[in-house]
C-alpha cells in the first residue's frame, strides 16, 4: 500500500541509521584513518627524537659551559697567585729599605746597633714585616684555591647534569616507544591495522 511506503521512507529519514556505504567510501575511510594513524605514529616518533637530541645537547652545552668557567676560574687564581708573589718581593725590598732607615737613624744617633735595645728594635720590625709579608701571600694562595675550587665545582655539576640528562633522555625514549606501542594497539583495537 502506497500509505505504508510514505511511512516507511519518513521512518527511515527520521532514524539515526545512516544509509549504507558503497565499499569504496569504506575503504577510502579505512584508509584515511591509516594514513591519520601513521602521520601520529611518526610524528610521535620525530617529537621524541628531537627531545632526546635537546637534552643530548643541552648536556653538551653544560659541560662546555663548565669547562670554560673553570678555565677563567684556574687562569684568575694563576693571576691572583703572581700578583702576591710580586707584591710579596716588593713588600721584602720595602722591608730591607725600612730596616736600612732605622739602622742608618740608630747609626746617626750613635747609638751601637750590634746588641742590646736597638738590636731588638731591629729584630721586632724585621719579624713584624715578615709577618704581614707571609699572611698577603697566605690570603692570596687562600682566594686562589677557592678560585679552583670553584672551578672543579663547575665541573663536577656539570657530569651530574650530564648524567641526569642521559637518563632523561632514556626516559623520553622509553616514552615515546610507549606512545606508538599504545597508538599500535589501539589502532588494532579499532581494526585500522591486522
Amino acid at each position: 500500500p502506497p500509505a505504508m511506503k510514505t511511512q516507511s521512507k519518513a521512518f527511515a529519514t527520521c532514524s539515526n541509521q545512516s544509509p549504507p556505504r558503497s565499499l569504496h567510501h569504506r575503504l577510502l575511510m579505512g584508509l584515511s584513518i591509516l594514513a591519520m594513524a601513521a602521520i601520529a605514529a611518526a610524528s610521535s616518533a620525530a617529537a621524541t627524537g628531537v627531545s632526546m637530541y635537546g637534552q643530548h645537547q643541552q648536556a653538551k652545552g653544560v659541560k662546555y659551559a663548565a669547562k670554560y668557567n673553570n678555565k677563567v676560574a684556574e687562569n684568575e687564581a694563576s693571576n691572583r697567585q703572581s700578583e702576591a708573589r710580586e707584591q710579596g718581593k716588593r713588600a721584602q725590598i720595602r722591608k730591607r729599605k725600612k730596616l736600612a732607615e732605622i739602622r742608618n737613624s740608630l747609626a746617626g744617633q750613635g747609638t751601637l746597633i750590634s746588641s742590646g735595645t736597638p738590636l731588638d728594635i731591629l729584630g721586632e720590625s724585621s719579624a713584624n714585616m715578615q709577618l704581614q709579608i707571609a699572611d698577603a701571600s697566605r690570603t692570596a694562595n687562600m682566594q686562589a684555591n677557592s678560585l679552583r675550587a670553584k672551578g672543579q665545582m663547575g665541573l663536577w655539576e656539570a657530569a651530574q647534569f650530564s648524567r641526569a640528562s642521559k637518563i632523561k633522555m632514556v626516559g623520553t625514549g622509553l616514552e615515546g616507544i610507549s606512545k606508538l606501542a599504545s597508538s599500535a594497539v589501539s589502532a588494532k583495537y579499532h581494526g585500522i591495522i591486522d
